[in-house]
């Protein structure tokens, strides 16, 4: 099964990595006029650090074949409807 984007034109590829990869940045850039250096600066003081993933907690649900996806994950459900491809 094909899948594509909602409102994604016909052929219309997803961003790469490296576009996504500066999202914050520039919208910290866009609301407080600083640079990169001073987004990068508050990011540290918040301490964020990559975390080793865990156990999975909390119930257990399949994605795929779950009936109640659609309700766990509205704005996916939303941006992928079930039977519609490219």
């Amino acid at each position: 099964m094909a899948i594509g984007l909602q409102g994604a034109g016909p052929g219309e590829e997803w961003p790469a990595w490296e576009q996504l990869d500066h999202v914050a940045g520039s919208a910290f850039q866009d609301v407080t006029g600083k640079t990169d250096d001073d987004f990068h600066e508050a990011l540290d003081a918040l301490r964020v650090e990559d975390l080793e993933p865990g156990e999975p907690v909390g119930e257990q649900w399949d994605a795929r074949g779950d009936e109640g996806a659609a309700r766990r994950l509205p704005h996916l459900a939303k941006a992928f409807p079930p039977g519609e491809g490219v």
